[in-house]
């Protein structure tokens, strides 16, 4: 009798974990999901339908488009990359299933639009046989933030500072001078930077009836690209452009109430990191 009792302890012990860890796995969220799968990545175990099942149960998922590169077999199974598509209000988060010779990984991006802001976060293992890029030093983690709040993205734009860029500072004093006064001129600019420049002049057409002068003022070196676009008819600063070659970090500000009173300041950054803690700081910065 104590025998068939321990038994029973044992199995209903046994059950009790195995229904624990399906708590433990089970997302609480859409960006939850994302971290989970990202560390089991980071950690290289498996992720199988099993375990997106338990994690991602109770969210509806839809397949997008397949991706295929053929290089020559008759099925066409090469290099194949199926996305699925989670949404949850204004949530998103797409798991890339990418076959490559039978050897498969997830590749997540996950995405929410709160308080004007958009960020997007996204992992891709730059080491694994399945990315066909030759870039060694490209970074594994991505950010993108597209903002009217210009305080959140001087915010931003400062943490990804580094010493040995030598306008990214700059980029940031026109950017919040477009979004005070928008009263700097080329002169000041060419001071600031110490540099020459490459000009041009152009027209650009916004739709049938609306056609902007536009003067370009371009600023390059080995590591940095710095444009300024002026609206030539009221001497204002439409967008500055940064971009920092090594990190394809990119960040923009465009002034769009000079196109349309009831548009706002326009404000992007795309960057790539290399570890997920610092990704994950600079998504809980601007959403909170």
């Amino acid at each position: 009798m104590k025998r068939i009792i321990l038994l029973v302890t044992s199995i209903a012990i046994i059950f009790l974990i195995g229904c624990s860890r399906s708590r433990e796995e089970k997302a609480k969220s859409l960006k939850d999901a994302y971290f989970k799968i990202v560390e089991k990545n980071l950690k290289n175990e498996e992720i199988d339908n099993k375990y997106l099942k338990v994690l991602l149960e109770g969210y509806d998922y839809t397949k997008d488009k397949a991706f295929r590169m053929d290089d020559g077999n008759l099925d066409g199974s090469d290099y194949v990359q199926q996305p699925y598509v989670f949404m949850n209000g204004d949530e998103k988060l797409v798991l890339i299933h990418t076959n490559f010779d039978n050897k498969e990984q997830i590749q997540p991006l996950y995405s929410i639009k709160k308080n004007n802001n958009e960020v997007t976060i996204s992992y891709q293992d730059s080491k694994s046989e399945l990315n066909h890029q030759d870039d060694s030093s490209k970074h594994d983690f991505m950010f993108t933030l597209i903002s009217d709040n210009i305080k959140i993205h001087q915010h931003i734009s400062n943490k990804l500072h580094h010493d040995k860029e030598r306008w990214d500072k700059i980029y940031n004093q026109i950017s919040a001078n477009i979004a005070k006064n928008n009263d700097i001129d080329i002169l000041e600019i060419g001071q600031l930077i110490g540099g020459k420049y490459f000009l041009q002049e152009y027209q650009e057409s916004l739709n049938s009836t609306i056609n902007l002068n536009i003067k370009e003022y371009i600023f390059e070196n080995n590591d940095e690209t710095l444009m300024v676009k002026y609206l030539k008819d009221k001497n204002k600063i439409l967008e500055v452009f940064y971009n920092d070659k090594e990190s394809g970090t990119i960040k923009t500000t465009m002034d769009k109430k000079l196109l349309n009173e009831q548009e706002k300041l326009h404000t992007g950054i795309i960057t790539y990191i290399n570890n997920k803690e610092f990704q994950k700081e600079l998504f809980d910065d601007v959403i909170k």
